[in-house]
Parts: C-alpha cells; structure tokens; sequence
C-alpha cells in the first residue's frame, strides 16, 4: 500500500468510529455493499464505503473543505478542483479496497496534497518523510 493509500485509510477509519475528519478534507457515507443471494443482507451490511473528497487547497494553511452542493441528496463532485476515493472497510474496520482516480495527473496531484495534509496532521517535517 502507498503512502497516500495509508493516509485515506487511516482518515477513512477515524471517521467510522467517531465521524470525524480534518476540515481540510469531506468523508462522506456512500452506502453498503450491495448483495446477492448466496451472500445474504447481513454480509452486506458488513461492508462500509465512504467517498474521501480531497481539494487542490487542502494542504492549504487553514483550509476548510467548502460544503458541496446536493441535488436530490445526490452530492455535485467538483472534479476540476477536487479528487473522489472510495475506500471500502470491512465489518472489522479494515480497508478492503480503494478505489484509483480514472485520470493520473489528477492522482499525481491529489497524491501530494494527501501527502502534505498527513505529514501537517502528523507534525513531521516534509524533508523527514516519504513521498508516494
């Protein structure tokens, strides 16, 4: 797993226990996993997404994540100044999966600003710490 990865994960795992997350980023609830009938609704249930929105000005000094505007509880994505990852976490809190951004240059960037937010978060340095 990468760096950033590891980030989205931990981020991913604090807001489901507590629903909490740093202002400088959105965690929004996406739903359960969908079920079939050999699975059954209570294995379906186990399984959590939640949708990490990340802004191009996250890593910003004082950035609050700008509220998104919703049609029909539907949230309106900014793709031009924002990346989307959904990361799916077991019943036992552990990440399953994560999804990756369609385009690598917005990856590129996000997987910066992530970085950026993290070491701010964590108090390191950024000459201290990996990148990736």
């Amino acid at each position: 797993m990468r760096d950033f990865e590891k980030a989205l994960c931990e981020w991913a795992q604090e807001y489901d226990e507590y629903e909490e997350c740093p202002d400088a980023i959105s965690i929004v609830f996406d739903g359960y996993s969908e079920s079939d009938e050999e699975e059954g609704l209570e294995e379906a249930l186990r399984k959590r997404c939640y949708a990490v929105f990340v802004h191009k000005q996250s890593a910003t000094e004082r950035f609050v994540f700008p509220e998104h505007d919703t049609i029909h509880r539907w949230i309106l994505h900014r793709p031009d100044v924002e990346a989307c990852f959904y990361v799916w976490l077991r019943a036992d809190g552990q990440v399953e999966f994560i999804t990756q951004l369609d385009n690598a240059a917005d990856e590129t960037w996000a997987r910066e600003v992530i970085m950026a937010l993290w070491r701010k978060e964590r108090g390191e340095d950024e000459e201290d710490s990996s990148v990736v």
